[in-house]
């Protein structure tokens, strides 16, 4: 509580990258023309345009998201058994190349996810996750109608692939999803994914979506949307 209230009265840094250190990141690809910050804080979420015209995602941890992390990790060992709760990542670098192996495996494996680019780093200890950028709305902000009409089954097959891949997203929500214009989802969020994934891992990442989906469009609708993506056994 105290440190609270100091924090409050004498002011904290920002953690967010000053515009010379996003540049020195993001430099490397070529020359950038405009750099906009886009909604999230978990990570900082920045659109990239290079001088060419190329689009890319900026996704950027700092020193202060391993803190974050810790905190959390302590409340869920408070909560859950040891064995839910997974070590650490050492630093915030070897999380940010964690979810660029996952993501990079998830495209190999022929789920429909953004292409990475790079992983970029400043001296000032934030890392990001430079990827092909995916333009579209997410999933969490359509209505039953919108997400029942046909993104709702390609967003399965998705995870489907994911799955035979050996794949385990473990943080399943239609936030992670992304919807292009022409109703194909893109999924997204690696950063908690196992890439060696057990089948108690695959089969919570099922009933994870299963319980996320029906709360939109009720229960019939999203098992048989499943069914349809990843088959009656798996469901």
């Amino acid at each position: 509580v105290v440190g609270s209230a100091a924090l409050v009265l004498i002011g904290t840094p920002s953690p967010e990258p000053e515009a010379p250190e996003l540049l020195g990141m993001v430099g490397r690809l070529g020359p950038v023309a405009r750099i906009e910050q886009r909604p999230g804080s978990e990570p900082l979420l920045y659109r990239v345009e290079l001088a060419g015209g190329e689009r890319l995602r900026l996704a950027v941890r700092t020193a202060r998201d391993r803190s974050a992390d810790l905190l959390a990790r302590l409340w869920r060992y408070a909560r859950l058994r040891s064995a839910e709760v997974d070590q650490p990542h050492l630093t915030v670098q070897r999380r940010v190349e964690h979810e660029a192996l996952a993501q990079t495996l998830a495209a190999t494996g022929g789920a429909r996810v953004r292409a990475v680019r790079a992983v970029v780093a400043s001296p000032n200890g934030s890392v990001g996750l430079l990827s092909e950028a995916a333009d579209g709305v997410p999933a969490a902000t359509l209505d039953a109608e919108a997400l029942a009409a046909g993104p709702l089954v390609d967003a399965w097959r998705q995870v489907g692939c994911l799955h035979r891949a050996g794949i385990a997203h473990r943080s399943l929500g239609l936030g992670q999803f992304t919807i292009t214009s022409d109703g194909r989802a893109v999924l997204g969020g690696f950063d908690s994914a196992r890439v060696a994934a057990s089948e108690r891992d695959i089969a919570r990442d099922i009933a994870q979506l299963l319980v996320a989906t029906a709360l939109i469009v009720g229960a019939p609708a999203a098992v048989d949307a499943a069914v349809d993506a990843v088959g009656a056994t798996s469901v």
